[in-house]
């Protein structure tokens, strides 16, 4: 029994290792004959939005798979220790970051993929999107603060990825608390921040998925209101967004690092898009409540009003939306 889940395995992993090497000729050639697709592959064609033009399949309509070239160059002249992980298929960017976290430090890596089978949103949800035309990344810090001081931290990385966006114009890009990012009440990205104890140390993985270009079909598959940003005339590649964002986010891990949140709660009231609305909330047990929002404190937690008490929310189980 052994002997044969071993070799099931080793198939399996070959088939992986064949469909990979598949996928980088179709970046390379721009086409790739059918029959080369490796057969019992875990992740499809289909899967991964692939056209199929009479015997060969073709990169997606507005794919732009990235320029792993340009980013090193980019970021190791100012991150000296900069290291680049680009993979055409995986699981998951962040899954793939914590399984490094537990054998090496994971300061100033950055994981890219073109596709994630498995990736992972706040409370269980999935993310998916089609090859080579959103961004899926996961970057590596290292922080001396201790895990129960990194409150906010999700908060901090919103606001480095909403500067680097509205550097390549998208003026009206927001935060919904405590991980999202919004342009007029509509999704167009995610968060997803993890820590590990690291000894006296914290490792930080932080995972953001952004949509770039969305169809209408796959728009109409999301059980939320989305958009993307070529939708709000944002005509950088993929590659120039990845490095501004890995640049905006560092910067703020570095300040955070050194005094806290504090120096963030401004921002993020100022263009936090349910800052003194109306909305319900949702905990853990499944409750929905009326509430204010008055802002954030200082461990990034939401200050709300319920029927005139204050109350203090901290993002774990914490559903919020705007009350209509």
């Amino acid at each position: 029994m052994i002997d044969t889940l071993d070799k099931n395995l080793a198939e399996s992993l070959m088939i992986e290792v064949e469909a990979q090497s598949a996928l980088r000729r179709l970046v390379a050639e721009g086409r790739l004959a059918k029959e080369d697709w490796p057969r019992g592959a875990a992740v499809t064609p289909e899967d991964l939005c692939l056209q199929s033009v009479d015997d060969e399949y073709r990169l997606p309509d507005g794919a732009q798979p990235f320029q792993t070239v340009l980013i090193e160059e980019a970021l190791a002249s100012e991150f000296s220790d900069f290291k680049l992980c680009h993979d055409h298929i995986i699981d998951s960017t962040n899954t793939a970051m914590l399984a490094k976290a537990a054998q090496e430090p994971i300061d100033a890596l950055m994981y890219l993929a073109e596709f994630q089978a498995s990736g992972r949103g706040r409370r269980g949800r999935a993310w998916v999107s089609p090859f080579a035309k959103n961004i899926a990344m996961s970057l590596g810090h290292s922080s001396a603060r201790p895990l129960h001081k990194m409150g906010g931290l999700s908060l901090v990385v919103g606001l480095g990825a909403a500067a680097a966006l509205e550097r390549h114009g998208l003026a009206q890009v927001s935060l919904k608390w405590p991980n999202d990012l919004w342009v007029n009440h509509h999704k167009l990205g995610g968060i997803l921040v993890e820590l590990v104890k690291d000894g006296e140390k914290t490792a930080v993985v932080v995972g953001l998925g952004i949509n770039v270009l969305l169809t209408q079909e796959e728009r109409e598959g999301i059980d939320q209101a989305v958009t993307d940003l070529r939708e709000h005339r944002v005509s950088a590649s993929r590659s120039e967004l990845v490095i501004d964002l890995y640049r905006s986010i560092k910067r703020n891990l570095r300040l955070f690092d050194e005094r806290g949140f504090e120096p963030f709660i401004a921002a993020f009231d100022a263009i936090h898009c349910l800052h003194q609305q109306e909305c319900l909330f949702e905990d853990g047990e499944q409750r929905v409540q009326a509430a204010r929002v008055e802002g954030v404190g200082q461990e990034g937690e939401l200050i709300v009003n319920v029927n005139g008490q204050r109350r203090n929310l901290f993002g774990g189980e914490i559903s919020i939306r705007p009350r209509r």
